[in-house]
């Protein structure tokens, strides 16, 4: 366990969550396991876990659900959705805020209006 919990600090650093290492390492071992299924002359209905496309969809699923439902326990959801919904630079200097000024010129309806 010291391996996987050493390899999951570097990969994600010193704040690990706790549900991390169980989740990693019980998903490591199924797929471990799962994959030696093959090898073993067992009765014909056992087949390896990945040899259908439903379970590695399941797992990534209930892997992507987990980190999603970590990531908003965090961050709160208005935290989360504003990770989402921001710019993904940073505006330069020279740019309009869009949160502070409209993002149209100050005489676009004088030179856009049909002149009525």
């Amino acid at each position: 366990m010291g391996y996987v919990r050493n390899l999951i600090r570097d990969t994600v650093g010193e704040n690990v969550p706790a549900f991390l290492l169980p989740l990693a390492a019980s998903i490591g071992f199924f797929i471990l396991v799962a994959n030696w299924l093959d090898f073993f002359p067992l009765q014909q209905p056992v087949e390896p876990a990945n040899a259908d496309l439903n379970l590695p969809l399941a797992m990534g699923l209930i892997v992507f659900l987990m980190s999603q439902g970590y990531a908003i326990k965090v961050r709160g959801l208005g935290g989360y959705l504003h990770h989402y919904l921001r710019a993904p630079y940073p505006p330069s200097p020279s740019s309009r805020s869009w949160s502070s000024r409209s993002p149209w010129p100050s005489d676009f309806s004088a030179t856009c209006s049909p002149g009525w």
